[in-house]
């Protein structure tokens, strides 16, 4: 249990670098996760058309390289938990061979008693000296201590915004998951 949102941000931050989904999940806000899922079901049906989303890609589409399912239906069964963990495996799969960025906390903004800003100054691989970029992600104050959102980089940035580039069948993204107990809400 984090017991500010300081120490829930680092959590997460190490977590995500280590890849170690499960440490990851345990400083996860469970509604930021079930969000994640509804949004990532509004960008599989761009198009009434199911057959459309196979034509993003060749050989099954986002559904079979990001999800690992083959279908809309099959995607709504899976729990919201594991929906973020394989987009995690897939997306941190082109990262492997970067350098991770670095990241120093700087400290957090209270807005309330029951959310916080933490915000910290990031400086990536491929960044010049002095090029470091100053981000923010959100805590919540959940009854199991603070819970950060998928913000300030580790899934969306600061927008909301969400990008995965991926190798079509490069990663199976069910990689690793019988290891994994998705969290309790």
């Amino acid at each position: 249990m984090s017991d500010t949102a300081l120490t829930a941000a680092a959590a997460a931050f190490n977590a995500e670098a280590a890849r170690d989904w499960q440490a990851l999940f345990a400083v996860l806000d469970p509604a930021a996760i079930q969000r994640f899922k509804t949004d990532q079901r509004r960008i599989l049906e761009v198009s009434e058309d199911a057959d459309f989303i196979h034509l993003r890609t060749r050989d099954g589409g986002m559904l079979q390289h990001i999800f690992g399912v083959s279908s809309l239906t099959a995607y709504d069964a899976l729990p919201p938990a594991l929906v973020l963990r394989r987009w995690l495996v897939v997306s941190h799969s082109r990262r492997a061979e970067q350098q991770k960025p670095t990241r120093q906390l700087l400290g957090e903004v209270r807005e309330g008693s029951d959310l916080a800003h933490v915000v910290f100054r990031e400086h990536g691989p491929n960044d010049e000296a002095g090029e470091d970029r100053v981000r923010v992600i959100s805590a919540r104050r959940t009854t199991s201590g603070w819970r950060v959102t998928l913000g300030g980089g580790l899934v969306a940035d600061e927008g909301g915004g969400v990008a995965i580039g991926y190798n079509p069948g490069a990663v199976d993204p069910t990689e690793g998951e019988a290891e994994f107990v998705p969290p309790s809400a």
